[in-house]
């Protein structure tokens, strides 16, 4: 008897953690409403105080220091959260970005795609396809990809051909 009431002892207690552990889990994955502030606020200040306060996990490149940069805001995979893409301000016929973040539940804001130097750009196609230019040397290597948010992933996919990128307008940071 005492083995079967430990059984069932055992079992609520998980089943209740289980669904202890769910709601937390689920309270952790609520953006919070000032994330996004605080992501253009660093760009906004790096900007006006020509980097000074340029982190060590968060690299700027020369080429963003001596652009005009601004943001675009757009929900890369229909759940309802809007990602950040940081991108140049100039008179190219399509937007290049040079850095994406990501709220994840688990971690926070996430950089996931950056500018590792001179030679990498994002690009937003249509349906919200990201395609990432990486130059090494004379060859250029060219993905395609669309943010899963369960998964918190770029898959790489082959789109119905070559989804050309797009030119979007850009919040500037002031800068000029």
């Amino acid at each position: 008897m005492k083995r079967i009431f430990a059984i069932a002892l055992s079992a609520l207690m998980l089943s209740g953690c289980g669904a202890m552990g769910a709601a937390l889990r689920e309270s952790q994955r609520k953006i919070p409403e000032d994330w996004y502030t605080q992501t253009l606020d660093y760009y906004k200040e790096g900007v006006s105080s020509n980097w000074a306060n340029e982190r060590d996990d968060l690299y700027i490149t020369d080429e963003e220091k001596n652009s005009k940069l601004g943001y675009y805001l757009v929900d890369l995979d229909g759940d309802g959260a809007l990602e950040v893409l940081i991108g140049i301000i100039d008179d190219s016929e399509v937007t290049h970005f040079t850095d994406l973040y990501v709220w994840h539940g688990d971690f926070g804001a996430m950089r996931t795609f950056s500018g590792f130097g001179e030679g990498y750009y994002i690009y937003l196609c249509g349906d919200n396809v990201l395609r990432t230019d990486n130059w090494r040397g004379s060859e250029t290597e060219i993905w395609y990809m669309k943010y899963d948010s369960v998964n918190n992933s770029y898959p790489i996919i082959d789109p119905a051909g070559e989804p050309a990128p797009l030119k979007v307008e850009l919040t500037p940071f002031g800068n000029g």
